[in-house]
């Protein structure tokens, strides 16, 4: 057991300091639209399907209520499965089960965050619809996982360093909440030497 254990720890650490290594400037990128979004008073959506709803849930529950101070909510809307805007939707076409809330609720403007450890079909429409209707995409990806349009520009996605579904998961959390204590830092100082420690 110590074995495995010893094992999942080497195999996070090292993609983690891949992650870090290769992508500390696009968390830095992504960030910053999120945070001129907002300060825009722009929406922000996050689009998962899967393992990656649970990631795109908690992000945006980050987001509305807090991660590390307390401040205002900030304007985000999980499109998942699961949720509350989809789960009563059954669509004619299964790939507009994300892309329908989207052309409902998203304005230009407004951020499209999209996290996708394979490739799918109501993701790529989602995506479709969010340039349609002049929205930022993001893209959070996995090795060998997602194929963004040619119509995403290079420096919106962010490929992460694995392709081992749990770890892709792991990984995938810690680059959200980056983004969150970046925002948070921004626009509110959390990190500023006085409040470093609260």
């Amino acid at each position: 057991m110590i074995d495995v254990i010893s094992h999942r720890t080497e195999a996070h650490y090292t993609a983690l300091s891949q992650l870090i290594e290769l992508h500390t400037e696009t968390i830095s990128h992504f960030s910053n639209l999120l945070i001129e979004a907002l300060m825009q008073e722009k929406k922000i959506f996050c689009c998962g399907t899967g393992v990656n709803s649970y990631n795109a849930n908690t992000f945006v529950a980050r987001l509305i209520d807090r991660f590390d101070c307390e401040r205002p909510a900030f304007p985000a809307i999980a499109l998942t499965p699961g949720s509350a805007l989809v789960s009563p939707f059954v669509p004619s076409n299964p790939d507009d089960l994300l892309a329908r809330p989207l052309q409902a609720l998203a304005n230009p403007g407004d951020i499209v965050f999209i996290l996708a450890n394979t490739d799918n079909s109501s993701l790529q429409a989602a995506m479709a619809t969010a340039r349609e209707l002049q929205c930022q995409v993001l893209v959070l990806t996995a090795e060998g996982g997602l194929r963004a349009p040619d119509f995403i520009d290079a420096d919106t996605v962010l490929t992460i360093p694995a392709s081992e579904p749990a770890l892709v998961h792991e990984l995938q959390l810690f680059v959200l909440h980056c983004c969150c204590d970046l925002i948070d830092n921004a626009l509110f100082g959390v990190h500023d030497e006085e409040n470093f420690d609260t």
